[in-house]
């Protein structure tokens, strides 16, 4: 079984670059291309070696991004806004009514989600569901008065899981007409995830369901995120729980800690599917590394806040809150972590400083 160790797991890293500025959201493609999206704006993509391809300047915090085909579109601010993805070149931006949350692509169109947020009331008064072209031409607009805390699309239909007060999910038809569904509860859905073979949804009060409206488990506290794994699917609760679960909602394993900021399905290391999460005690972060069957601690390391992270069979990334994007590959990982010597050499601080210099330089 491979061990952590004392092994320096930044070290055993694909690579480590630099968005310049906080690091918002991730994007990882099916070629191994990386896209960081920074809260300043920048955006920048590096290939599967690696290398700089292109870095624009969005203007406005980047809060995620969607590809099809050739066009990479991005929630900045206020705008949804569509970039050639090879280029990194805009080809078109639309303000939106209030914030531009989280997108989905469907039927070869970008639909996102935009909401209005009250400070007085300390609420969301309104939300809307936008569909564009890609050539950006609106098709048309939703509006409602639940907030949608995620939306995506099946390939057959596109869903979004609702907050107060009607809850439960909507389905969207073409022409961006709402089919409401209840749920197991009438809680507020907080997030969702698209599984192979079932979409499920993490409620305010602890519920998760399938989108049939079947109960799937029940915690006592409420889901903030849910992620698939191999076996099945993973829940972080509020108060830094980490549970594992079957398909079917029996429990496998859990750990409990600090408050967990982002977790993902992560690489294959060895012969053992991995999940991967990051805690923070307000001070200090954390990055867990798990044999997602077993729950086993497989490696760990101290890190910045943890922004973003997304994962799959062939590498696992994170973003974090000082710029630094740290990428593991699967085959490498696995190399390092089964090495049998556990010795560290000392750290150099010369070293250090011209890896640090090279990194800048490489990212400029």
């Amino acid at each position: 079984m491979l061990a952590a160790g004392n092994m320096d797991l930044e070290a055993a890293a694909w690579m480590v670059r630099s968005l310049g500025q906080c690091v918002s959201s991730l994007f990882q493609s099916e070629e191994g291309d990386l896209i960081a999206g920074g809260w300043d704006g920048r955006i920048r993509m590096w290939n599967a070696q690696g290398d700089v391809i292109w870095t624009v300047e969005s203007g406005d915090r980047v809060s995620g991004f969607a590809r099809q085909g050739d066009y990479l579109f991005a929630t900045c601010g206020l705008h949804i806004v569509a970039f050639s993805y090879s280029e990194g070149k805009q080809l078109w931006s639309h303000a939106l009514e209030g914030s531009a949350d989280t997108l989905a692509t469907h039927n070869g169109q970008v639909m996102v989600i935009s909401s209005v947020y009250d400070i007085e009331h300390n609420d969301f008064l309104e939300s809307a569901v936008w569909c564009y072209d890609e050539s950006g031409k609106l098709q048309w607009v939703t509006r409602m008065s639940e907030r949608p805390w995620t939306i995506f699309s099946t390939g057959d239909e596109l869903v979004i899981g609702l907050g107060r007060p009607q809850c439960g999910i909507a389905l969207i038809g073409e022409g961006g007409e709402l089919e409401y569904k209840e749920l197991a509860t009438d809680a507020p859905v907080m997030c969702g995830i698209n599984g192979k073979k079932n979409q499920l949804f993490g409620h305010a009060d602890g519920t998760i369901s399938d989108r049939n409206g079947h109960l799937i488990t029940k915690h006592e506290r409420g889901i903030e995120s849910l992620s698939c794994i191999m076996h099945g699917f993973v829940c972080v609760l509020e108060d830094g729980y980490l549970f594992a679960h079957t398909a079917k909602g029996e429990e496998i394993w859990s750990h409990r800690g600090n408050q967990i900021v982002e977790q993902a399905k992560g690489c294959v290391i060895g012969e053992n599917n991995s999940h991967w999460s990051a805690r923070w005690d307000g001070l200090k972060g954390r990055l867990e590394v798990r044999n997602s069957f077993t729950g086993e601690l497989i490696a760990e390391m101290g890190v910045d806040l943890v922004r973003s992270m997304c994962g799959n069979d062939n590498v696992t990334a994170i973003g974090c809150d000082d710029g630094k994007v740290i990428l593991w590959q699967s085959e490498l990982l696995t190399r390092r972590l089964g090495e049998t010597s556990t010795k560290q050499e000392p750290i150099d601080s010369r070293k250090s400083a011209l890896q640090a210099k090279l990194r800048a330089l490489r990212d400029k």
